[in-house]
Order: structure tokens, then sequence, then C-alpha cells
């Protein structure tokens, strides 16, 4: 899978995923590939939320809401994608001290 999508994104330089899948299998298709694409990632996401929120609660908080945890994790992460990758950088160094 890996080779594929690598081959795929060497081809297709100046294209994103969602772009050449419309080039490879038509309008309809590549948009429904893409769609499932997003979706997927999307579920994925909210997969890795829920274990967060779920481990906050259950091991250091398990008083608190679960939804406090998720909403301060989303929070932090929108922060930080609008910020960009110093900030990013700049975190992980107070967090693993080296």
């Amino acid at each position: 899978m890996a080779y594929i999508i690598t081959s795929l994104g060497l081809m297709f330089k100046d294209k994103t995923i969602i772009q050449y899948s419309e080039t490879i299998a038509g309008r309809i298709p590549g948009k429904l590939i893409g769609l499932i694409y997003c979706g997927f990632f999307i579920y994925i996401d909210a997969v890795i939320l829920r274990e967060f929120a779920d481990f906050f609660t259950s091991v250091f908080f398990p008083e608190t809401p679960l939804v406090f945890f998720s909403i301060s994790i989303i929070l932090a992460s929108i922060y930080a994608v609008r910020q960009g990758l110093e900030v990013i950088a700049r975190v992980n160094e107070i967090f693993f001290l080296y």
C-alpha cells in the first residue's frame, strides 16, 4: 500500500491525493474516494481523541467529565495547527526535556 501511494505521489507531484483520484477514477468516483479518505482520517482522529480523554478520566481525574478533556484536547490541537510547527516544537521541548 505504501508503495502504491508513494508511486502515485511521484507521478502526480503537483496534485493532492483527492485531485489525482479524480484524474484516475473519474469525477464522481474520484470525489467519492476523496470523501472516504477524509472520512477515514476523521474517524481515526475521533478514536484517538476518545482514547486520550478516557485515559485522562480514568487515570488522573475520575470525577471530571469526559467532555472537558475532549474539548481541551481539541482546543490545544486547533491552537497548535493555527500557530504552526514552531509552537508544536516548543511545546515538545517543554514536555520532553533534552
